[in-house]
């Protein structure tokens, strides 16, 4: 029962307090980290079904065979549009946590960035050369990612607040205060 012990003892608890509010704060920050990477894996992916999209409305509307062929033939949409999208969406703050966490941000910021990546589009639009470059597919676009994106996100946001996402991060949250 000596005066040293018992500090030695509360120092001991402090730290070992210390610790276990640590590890679990970085388990929440690894849960939120793992739910951007997700939205912007699927987010990529739609982006890229919607350059589908947009390639095959282009080309029923120019009469163009749409195939494996003509596909290859414009394969730089997807690395373009894709590059586009990521700058995009992380300077319009489509994958920072409050926004994510809410849905009429979300679509003020997934909103943002189609405009954005057209904007940038046309921009290259008319620094390329006349007849270079068609004009629409990225209209096709914008409105097929904000279709598909949206719809992703709807159903994201349902999800989320499902009670096993919920419970997860009531709890995080309850021991990081």
């Amino acid at each position: 029962n000596h005066p040293l012990d018992s500090r030695l003892c509360e120092a001991s608890l402090r730290e070992a307090s210390h610790s276990l509010e640590s590890r679990i704060h970085e388990h929440g920050n690894d849960s939120m980290k793992e739910r951007r990477a997700l939205l912007v894996a699927i987010d990529l992916l739609l982006v890229n079904v919607a350059v589908l999209i947009a390639l095959a409305i282009w080309a029923l509307r120019g009469d163009k065979d749409w195939g494996g062929e003509f596909l290859l033939s414009q394969a730089f949409w997807f690395a373009l549009l894709s590059a586009l999208w990521i700058v995009f969406a992380f300077l319009g703050s489509l994958y920072d946590f409050p926004t994510i966490a809410n849905s009429s941000v979300t679509w003020a910021a997934l909103l943002r960035t189609v405009g954005w990546v057209i904007f940038a589009y046309l921009a290259i639009y008319f620094l390329a050369l006349p007849n270079s470059l068609p004009r629409l597919v990225v209209f096709y676009h914008g409105a097929a990612t904000v279709l598909l994106i949206g719809g992703w996100r709807v159903l994201y946001s349902a999800l989320a607040n499902r009670t096993p996402f919920r419970h997860r991060d009531r709890k995080s949250t309850r021991l990081n205060s």
